[in-house]
């Protein structure tokens, strides 16, 4: 499957469920074709995913295996209404939406919406029983182990992969900080600085077009 290929599932697909507490914005997308759940968290974009940005304290996350991660709270506390609404879909406690567990899932999002479906995905594993794949895009970078920590990846020399559960976890800086970016769509034509979000992650790269 290619990074392109996802983009192009995951987005417009539903509109995005508010936590009414937390502020946190997630969707879910099922491609019963090709076995596939996408659970995506939405990007900062009220003031009140400012406040939770913002509350870095650390806080601990662990996994079903007793293996944890260290991240910042306000992330871990938006993480939570996710995982609780994924495991009300799963067991049927919330009938709205199918999340099958014989699927492939896939944790996705932008920036802070990579962040918290990571972190989600990494809480969960071992509990749904279904093979996960963690891909974040211009998002904060975690490291699993008791060295674990959290910080947002601000240049290209930075982004790092890491393999989890023979699995690669993506953090990707946004588009328009690649050195080899093509395409991308400019709002403003005479500015070709004023990118916007959609472009940036969904604008052509040769990236985009890797398999993973």
């Amino acid at each position: 499957m290619k990074y392109i290929d996802l983009f192009n599932e995951i987005q417009l697909k539903r509109d995005y469920y508010e936590d009414p507490v937390t502020g946190a914005n997630w969707r879910y997308t099922v491609n019963d074709v090709e076995k596939r759940v996408f659970v995506e968290v939405q990007e900062t974009k009220t003031l009140k995913d400012w406040m939770y940005n913002f509350n870095v304290i650390p806080a601990k996350v662990e996994d079903n295996y007793g293996r944890s991660i260290t991240i910042p709270m306000g992330m871990r506390s938006q993480a939570e209404v996710v995982i609780q609404d994924i495991l009300d879909h799963v067991n049927g406690v919330k009938t709205d939406k199918h999340l099958p567990t014989d699927y492939e899932w896939f944790f996705t999002g932008w920036s802070l919406g990579g962040m918290v479906s990571g972190i989600s995905g990494f809480s969960l594993n071992g509990k749904l029983g279904v093979k996960q794949h963690y891909i974040g895009y211009g998002t904060p970078a975690f490291l699993w182990g008791k060295k674990s920590l959290a910080t947002f990846v601000g240049a290209f020399e930075s982004v790092k992969n890491f393999l989890y559960n023979d699995d690669w976890i993506q953090s990707l800086i946004p588009l328009y900080k690649r050195p080899d970016y093509e395409d991308v769509i400019p709002v403003n034509p005479d500015n070709p600085q004023t990118l916007d979000q959609r472009h940036r992650v969904y604008g052509h790269c040769k990236y985009l077009h890797e398999e993973f």
